[in-house]
């Protein structure tokens, strides 16, 4: 089985670095593809699959980011007060939060690798959002972000490749706010 493993690893490697290597040849890289293939990098990289530390990293990446948003609708931008809202009460941090929402009715059929691969695709967004564009936040409203991010096609392809790499059902485009961090919401 370690010998699996290895072989494995190798194969994701040469895989790795020939994606790697076309993409820096092609100048005209579309932004969202970068982001796409960056994400997907980042999944086949991974050697273990942490469903809930990604999920977990997802909603601290997307606080940082909303937190600083005009009009954000809560009086206090903390992990307590957020999951509170998100679980309708039910729970008081990210990782209970995450353990809710992997058993509901959205994911409990999903693989762990489906589950953590659909929240690194949005902790990158998030991530990718704060750290690139400075004002890109603060110069936004709430609703203006969340809705952004359902729009984002390098989001939206990252998601449905996540599940087409583990096996997984696709989710369609219409269906992709399914899998976000504020479905948990509805």
């Amino acid at each position: 089985m370690k010998k699996f493993l290895t072989n494995i690893s190798l194969i994701l490697i040469l895989v790795i670095t020939s994606l790697t290597q076309n993409s820096c040849r092609d100048e005209n890289v579309n932004a969202d593809e970068k982001f796409q293939r960056e994400s997907i990098l980042t999944f086949l990289v991974l050697p273990r699959f942490e469903p809930i530390q990604s999920c977990r990293t997802a909603y601290v990446e997307a606080e940082v980011c909303l937190s600083e948003s005009r009009s954000f609708p809560l009086a206090v931008a903390n992990e307590q007060t957020i999951s509170a809202v998100f679980s309708n009460g039910s729970v008081e941090n990210y990782t209970d939060l995450c353990n809710q929402t992997k058993v509901s009715q959205t994911f409990r059929n999903y693989t762990d690798q489906a589950f953590a691969c659909n929240f690194n695709c949005q902790s990158s967004y998030w991530r990718t959002l704060s750290s690139n564009n400075l004002t890109a936040c603060s110069e936004n409203t709430f609703s203006d972000l969340w809705s952004n991010s359902i729009q984002d096609r390098g989001l939206q392809r990252c998601i449905q490749s996540c599940f087409q790499l583990t096996g997984s059902p696709v989710a369609t485009s219409p269906r992709i706010e399914l899998y976000l961090l504020y479905s948990t919401l509805e």
